[in-house]
């Protein structure tokens, strides 16, 4: 269950969730939930926004997963690239972030990278 904000109709404000996710660290579990609920919301035809404090290595992370779900990415590299051409060059930041969506892609559409490779 996904502890969302604003989904009753007295709000205001969009729903939003908030996900505790430290600098420069790969995604918590619970992210892949967040990134699922966050899809659905995209493809019913809701809005969504997503950010951390800098935009690039939570961000990218997490628009990353986003192409991932989508189908527009097969590989975490894939993923990457896509982040890198439509949000920011400098995206992802961190090895940690660059592994968590190489197995993020590898659960979802089984490890295309090392197949290509053999």
């Amino acid at each position: 269950n996904i502890p969302v904000f604003g989904e009753d109709d007295r709000s205001d404000w969009p729903p939003m969730a908030v996900i505790e996710w430290p600098d420069m660290k790969a995604p918590p579990d619970r992210c892949v939930k967040y990134a699922i609920w966050a899809h659905e919301q995209w493809k019913s035809g809701k809005s969504i926004q997503f950010g951390c404090y800098g935009a690039h290595g939570r961000t990218g992370t997490f628009l990353g997963a986003l192409f991932i779900l989508a189908g527009k990415a097969k590989t975490g590299q894939e993923a990457q690239d896509l982040v890198h051409k439509h949000h920011c060059k400098d995206a992802i930041e961190t090895a940690a972030q660059r592994d968590w969506l190489k197995a993020f892609a590898d659960a979802r559409w089984g490890d295309k990278e090392a197949a290509s490779e053999s």
